[in-house]
């Protein structure tokens, strides 16, 4: 192996390390999200919904509201690293076309398309934003009941 590619194989691999760590404090960020809301469900199942609950309704707005925007920073910064590493790997084909790596990827890619057609097209980002917005809905729809109810 060249000297280019071996130098294109650890940046490579390094900005893949970043793209999985910053999966892993998502995953880990809205889990303390999903542990904080859970609890509050659970105190406002418990005490019902009063005016002394009201700061627990507030908190599940802003609860959700902050868990979305650290959650969407995160996938910012995943997408950062994986277009270098994509940049890093297309490299790596224009040194070694005789491997066929973009004929193989596209292949698997398609596969995977046909096998999961209606899943594909689904960001992942988004499934994890829209259940901190479902936090942050149902702290406003707890707190309108509060305040007017």
């Amino acid at each position: 192996m060249t000297d280019a590619s071996e130098v294109l194989i650890k940046f490579f691999d390094e900005d893949w390390r970043q793209v999985r760590q910053s999966e892993d404090q998502r995953t880990a960020f809205s889990n303390i999200v999903l542990l904080i809301a859970s609890a509050v469900f659970g105190f406002l199942t418990q005490y019902g919904l009063t005016r002394e609950t009201l700061p627990l309704t507030v908190l599940l707005i802003v609860l959700g509201i902050f868990g979305g925007i650290a959650s969407e920073k995160l996938y910012e910064r995943s997408k950062l690293h994986m277009e270098l590493a994509w940049a890093w790997r297309r490299r790596l084909f224009e040194i070694h076309p005789d491997i066929q790596l973009d004929r193989l990827t596209s292949e698997a890619e398609e596969a995977h398309r046909k096998r999961f057609p209606r899943l594909f097209g689904l960001h992942l980002h988004l499934v994890w934003l829209a259940l901190d917005l479902a936090i942050a809905g149902a702290g406003i729809i707890l707190t309108v009941v509060v305040v007017f109810g």
